[in-house]
């Protein structure tokens, strides 16, 4: 029985989640006799961070509308601001990302 051990470094600026899908696809292709184990995998954090994130954005957004709402106490006026908000993030981020 031979041990070896292997370590995927990625330089800054490549995408992890992408890499280590493209390692676990490759591994899933190799013999059976082959046994390998992952001792650290960061994509799975990443993915899950992502996956918090969306659903802090949801929750905040629903609670803003809330909040809007508690004092405005107009039903049109908070599904305005509630579009608008998301909507101006949304544009900020893409215009960020263009310059």
């Amino acid at each position: 029985m031979f041990v070896r051990a292997a370590a995927a470094l990625f330089a800054p600026g490549m995408s992890l989640v992408a890499n280590a899908q493209g390692i676990e696809t490759r591994v899933v292709r190799l013999p059976q006799d082959i046994q390998i184990s992952i001792g650290n995998d960061q994509s799975r954090f990443i993915r899950r961070s992502f996956e918090d994130i969306k659903l802090h954005l949801i929750l905040g957004g629903l609670l803003a509308s809330i909040v809007v709402f508690l004092f405005i106490r107009n039903l049109r006026v908070t599904f305005i601001a509630a579009l608008a908000i998301p909507t101006s993030i949304i544009g900020t981020f893409t215009f960020m990302r263009l310059f």
